[in-house]
């Protein structure tokens, strides 16, 4: 993947490692569900439920992990669960998820511009005389 190849046929093989206890291995999990999810969304959808259950640990890092990875798959399906899980980090007791949290907003924003972006000019159009 680093080098440019194509490893995208790996994906359902490297989903069913998203839950190893290991930390190492379930960032470089994250690191490639995050990159390849928009070409796979189906698996991707199914490990939102891990990353969801991350967010409940009581580890902050492994919390921020969770929402850090799930901010960053690119897909409209999920914004809902996205914007819950920021509204909830961002009551969460550690600064550090908080912090995840508002980095979070962006990337939400930016998934779903292109849908206002879209609604917003169709009703300027309806407002013009």
């Amino acid at each position: 993947m680093s080098k440019g190849q194509d490893v995208s046929a790996l994906y359902p093989d490297v989903v069913k490692n998203v839950v190893c206890p290991n930390m190492t291995v379930k960032k470089l999990v994250y690191m490639y569900i995050v990159h390849y999810a928009e070409l796979e969304p189906d698996p991707a959808l199914l490990a939102i439920n891990n990353f969801q259950r991350d967010m409940q640990n009581e580890n902050q890092l492994i919390r921020a992990l969770g929402l850090r990875v799930l901010s960053s798959i690119r897909l409209r399906v999920i914004v809902q669960v996205i914007v819950l899980a920021v509204k909830k980090a961002c009551k969460d007791g550690s600064p550090y998820v908080r912090k995840a949290a508002a980095h979070a907003i962006p990337k939400i924003y930016k998934c779903v511009l292109p849908i206002y972006h879209k609604t917003v000019v169709g009703l300027t159009f309806f407002l013009q005389p």
